[in-house]
């Protein structure tokens, strides 16, 4: 198992490079963003990176879900490549479907969701970015599948560095703004496929496997209905604010949503990318119901260290970023979107036992669940406490839809998951940030300190609170000692 650990840790290096090249993007742009767009500007575009996710994750239809599983069925040998294809054709002809349909309707879209007709352009634009998005995702699936982690990271990065130019030459060069920012995307669309055209013709073969693909569907349209679930409390937020409140109020909490997502994109991705394969290629090994509680355990410390920074250096980040006062406000939302995030990784692990048995169906009735219990509370708060009854409704549907379906996979396929220690990484960080928020007023050189050295003290104050196992504890010495005989040879 520890082989196996090794595996994930580095490929999630690796991983994490591609990955941090579209948060750097992502955080480079917003200076760009605050200095080039008003407030409301920043709102609007909010609203249309809510849409983005909704096109280009819904109308995938799960289908990356479904290779990663059928890569490595028996019945699947010999046929990758033709498989591989089969999606392609089908997800060509969903994109050309929705095209027509949305670029039809754009007008009225605009107008539903800007208040005005004005920007059907830049609608249209979001979704070509979107479409491509969904077909280009399939390729990156594969390389992941095939462990090419290097190609991963090395093609996602060109492609961002590209977006990353074109975007600043046209929001500021050109001051395109909103169209801007989507032209640029799609530029970045087709450098990548560019990039990656030999790699797709190695790895396709000209055969349509219409029974696979029926068998596939079968298991992804729960999947896609779940999908549609997730989508619907990641993007509800964004949408009542924007019919309860103002563009100004959406485009604070967008940053501070932002902020919190990066865990999400740099870690949580990175480490999931990386352990996909291998929790179902360990679908049969003896010990495997162990290594899924250790990976949740684990990934959880991981991701909880990134929230307890992000909570306890909010202030900072969003001043380091934001280039008008108007966006300050933005760090407060910080650090319940942050504790959200690490609940969508608890939930996001607690559905193996559900994905190894295929019993999918059960996922968008409990979803969608949760999903009116989110938009309840999203009504009920906005209106007393504004964008912030959209953060603590958010973070209420992200602990619920965890407990929902730690509960349904236990019964379905039980896994000893050591809930004990995830109590105490929430409560442990819980207070380690309240403490921080002591030394708010002092300077910033003794702030900036103080704060770190409580971000420092958090995995020793897990050890005194006995978190790790002691065979845990002697293979990290083991590791220590290794890199400092390494070391040593190398000097």
């Amino acid at each position: 198992m520890f082989d196996k650990v090794k595996l994930i840790f580095r490929n999630s290096i690796i991983y994490s490079l591609g990955n941090l090249s579209i948060a750097l993007t992502g955080y480079l742009l917003i200076p760009i963003y605050t200095k080039h767009l008003a407030l409301a500007e920043y709102g609007l575009l909010g609203i249309l990176e809510v849409t983005f996710q909704i096109i280009s994750n819904i109308f995938g239809f799960a289908l990356y879900e479904a290779y990663n599983r059928w890569y490595f069925e028996k019945s699947s040998t010999g046929k990758q490549k033709s498989i591989f294809f089969t999606i392609v054709m089908f997800l060509i002809v969903i994109i050309l479907v929705l095209n027509t349909v949305l670029f039809s309707l754009s007008e009225r879209i605009s107008l539903l969701l800007f208040d005005t007709s004005e920007l059907s352009y830049v609608f249209r634009l979001m979704v070509i970015s979107a479409s491509l998005q969904i077909l280009g995702r399939l390729p990156l699936t594969l390389m992941k599948l095939q462990q090419l982690a290097g190609f991963y990271a090395m093609s996602n990065i060109a492609r961002l560095v590209s977006v990353l130019l074109f975007t600043i030459y046209f929001v500021v060069g050109l001051q395109r703004n909103l169209a801007g920012i989507y032209e640029a995307q799609i530029i970045g669309h087709i450098f990548y496929f560019l990039i990656i055209l030999k790699y797709i013709a190695k790895n396709i073969e000209f055969r349509f496997e219409s029974k696979i693909l029926m068998d596939i569907w079968k298991y992804s349209y729960p999947l896609t209905l779940s999908a549609v679930i997730v989508m619907f409390l990641t993007v509800t937020d964004r949408y009542c604010l924007k019919f309860l409140a103002n563009f100004e109020e959406i485009g604070i909490y967008s940053l501070g949503f932002k902020i919190a997502s990066g865990i999400k994109l740099l870690i949580m991705q990175s480490l999931y990318l990386a352990i996909s394969p291998v929790i179902y290629q360990m679908m049969d090994a003896p010990d495997n119901k162990r290594f899924y509680s250790k990976l949740m355990t684990y990934l959880g410390l991981i991701v909880m260290i990134f929230v307890l920074g992000a909570s306890i250096f909010s202030r900072e980040i969003i001043h380091i970023v934001a280039r008008q006062e108007s966006y300050y406000a933005a760090y407060i939302f910080i650090p319940i979107l942050s504790l959200g995030v690490f609940f969508e990784l608890l939930r996001d692990l607690s559905l193996t036992g559900i994905n190894i048995s295929k019993r999918t169906k059960i996922i968008p009735v409990i979803g969608f669940l949760v999903s009116i219990i989110n938009l309840t509370v999203n009504l009920i708060l906005i209106p007393l406490i504004g964008a912030m009854g959209s953060a603590i409704a958010t973070l209420t549907s992200n602990i619920l839809f965890f407990a929902l379906i730690y509960i349904r996979a236990q019964k379905i396929y039980f896994i000893p998951y050591e809930l004990k220690k995830i109590f105490i990484l929430v409560f442990v960080s819980a207070g380690l940030y309240y403490f921080s928020e002591l030394f708010t007023n002092f300077n910033t050189i003794e702030r900036i300190m103080s704060k770190s050295f409580i971000l420092f003290a958090f995995p020793f104050v897990l050890y005194v609170l006995k978190f790790y196992e002691e065979i845990e504890l002697q293979s990290f010495r083991e590791i220590l000692t290794k890199m400092r005989i390494n070391l040593y040879k190398s000097i």
